[in-house]
């Protein structure tokens, strides 16, 4: 039985629907993130799972239980908020130990378990400070001992992250995924951040205008993904048409009278430039005729924009830009089509 089940969930505000008919299921012990943009409805979603509000139609179960109508502190699942929502007046263990105290433990009970909370989230010293004398970082981390001290089986976190500066932010990553896999409970996570959901994620939920538009883990979804916004939203993409030449094989079109069957996917690194040159009879590549429009580097990464066979595209390679690149050359792009995904929705 699934830990969690989300059956054709729909929550509308006003004329405005948020949710259509949105099913998801949650195993045990899984990381699964929400991923979309501002608005495409997954802190909806999360509201519903945590009941701070109720779904229009459809129903959440929760290890088969019904949850509909249940308040959040009687859901067997805590929540971890954008802002942590820590009590200032409180001491750190006092934070931590206020979830067991108000669910009926001793003063004692309620801070060994708070310390050993604490214990897991490498906080063990800190226990006497305030929030206002932590920094973002170690108060994400008391907000997390404090969702896990009753070791739920299911913990909903709500951007937790976002506040946090960028070095920061990746490290508590790889920190968050190793005190999922210690706890060994189901986390849902929400965010914006395609690379955040990639690192941690054993399943990714992609939603966009109250839909989820793909579910599966983050290689499924760059590599193949199953609609045009999946495709752009997860990782850089050309998008391009294809077609039928004469001889019945899948081309990229740019031009003629070739019947366009679809939308193929190019991603930036499987593009491969070389100067222009005769093409050898490689069956397994396909070959783009163009010219270097521009060039551009960030870090260990080149970016390098082609024209070619009527497409803008760009092509990626570690390091920087060597002499072999420079604008204005004719170059060809060479794919692999095993690396050319044409997307499921077609031309969508």
């Amino acid at each position: 039985m699934s830990l969690l089940t989300i059956d054709g969930v729909s929550k509308s505000f006003g004329h405005h629907k948020a949710l259509h008919e949105v099913s998801l299921t949650i195993e045990p012990g899984e990381f699964v993130s929400l991923l979309g943009p501002s608005g495409c409805g997954k802190t909806t979603l999360l509201r519903l799972i945590a009941g701070f509000m109720e779904a229009d139609t459809g129903a959440i179960h929760m290890e088969g239980q019904d949850l509909t109508g249940l308040p959040p502190h009687r859901r067997p699942l805590n929540t971890v908020f954008q802002n942590y929502a820590l009590f200032p007046h409180l001491s750190v263990l006092d934070n931590v130990a206020y979830g067991p105290r108000r669910g009926g433990a001793s003063k004692q009970d309620a801070a060994d378990r708070a310390r050993e909370a604490l214990l897991l989230v490498g906080l063990a010293d800190l226990e006497d400070r305030y929030p206002r004398e932590m920094s973002g970082g170690q108060q994400q981390r008391v907000a997390l001992a404090r969702a896990v001290v009753n070791r739920p089986k299911l913990l909903l976190l709500d951007e937790p992250l976002s506040a946090l500066d960028l070095k920061l932010r990746k490290r508590m990553q790889i920190e968050l995924k190793q005190l999922q896999e210690k706890l060994g409970c189901a986390f849902v996570f929400v965010t914006h951040d395609q690379e955040e959901a990639m690192t941690m994620s054993d399943r990714i939920a992609v939603l966009h205008a109250g839909r989820i538009e793909q579910v599966g883990n983050g290689a499924e979804i760059y590599r193949r993904p199953r609609t045009r916004f999946v495709a752009e939203f997860i990782g850089d993409a050309n998008l391009v048409p294809v077609g039928l030449d004469d001889a019945g094989r899948t081309r990229i079109l740019s031009g003629g009278s070739r019947a366009m069957i679809g939308t193929a996917v190019l991603r930036p690194e499987h593009l491969v430039l070389t100067p222009l040159r005769a093409h050898p009879p490689v069956g397994d590549v396909l070959f783009l005729d163009g010219r270097v429009e521009n060039v551009t580097s960030v870090g260990g990464v080149t970016n390098i924009y082609v024209h070619a066979e009527g497409h803008d595209l760009v092509a990626r390679r570690l390091g920087l830009a060597g002499s072999d690149v420079a604008v204005g050359m004719p170059a060809t792009l060479e794919v692999r089509w095993n690396d050319l995904h044409v997307l499921a929705d077609g031309v969508a």
